[in-house]
């Protein structure tokens, strides 16, 4: 004698029961990344860095019509907070202009931030490379300002100078 078919009602019972504790689970080792995720932050906000970065994590595009879209993992500026975070951007070349989503990380889709883990090393090493390319840009802008403060300094200097000697001169 076959099996007896479960009714649609007892599928949903049994699929949701199934799914509560699917679920649970979903959000206990979702709350682990997270909490590794902070960890990672912690490390980096000590260095004080204040340099935006974005790696790709995937995209694509479509010469025929223009159309690209990517999602990001980045060290950025998010509501006032530097750290950790996904965006996704979609667009046509030209106008209008592109859309752009971004989260800090731990608040990103799952499917967002379970794809975006391996980049971390790629963001670790543009970061590098960032930081490194600011510094020789800061550097370059410093000998810059050096020389404006010198061409004011020397004008002051002079300025001083015929200032004494109008009031040395005699009249």
């Amino acid at each position: 004698m076959p099996a007896k078919k479960a009714s649609p009602v007892e599928r949903i019972q049994e699929s949701f029961t199934k799914l509560k504790e699917a679920s649970s689970f979903l959000n206990t080792v979702s709350d682990e990344l997270g909490y590794s995720i902070a960890n990672l932050h912690a490390a980096l906000k000590k260095l004080n860095l204040g340099i935006t970065s974005w790696v790709r994590v995937r995209g694509a595009q479509d010469e025929n019509s223009g159309y690209y879209w990517h999602h990001d993992l980045g060290y950025a500026k998010f509501s006032g907070k530097w750290g950790l975070a996904i965006r996704t951007v979609s667009g046509e070349y030209g106008p209008p202009e592109e859309e752009v989503d971004q989260w800090p990380f731990n608040e990103a889709p799952r499917s967002l931030r379970i794809e975006a883990v391996e980049k971390i090393p790629d963001l670790l090493e543009r970061l590098v490379s960032d930081v490194n390319d600011t510094s020789a840009k800061i550097i370059e802008k410093s000998a810059e300002v050096d020389v404006y403060t010198d061409a004011i300094k020397t004008m002051n200097e002079s300025i001083v100078a015929e200032a004494q000697n109008e009031v040395e001169a005699p009249k």
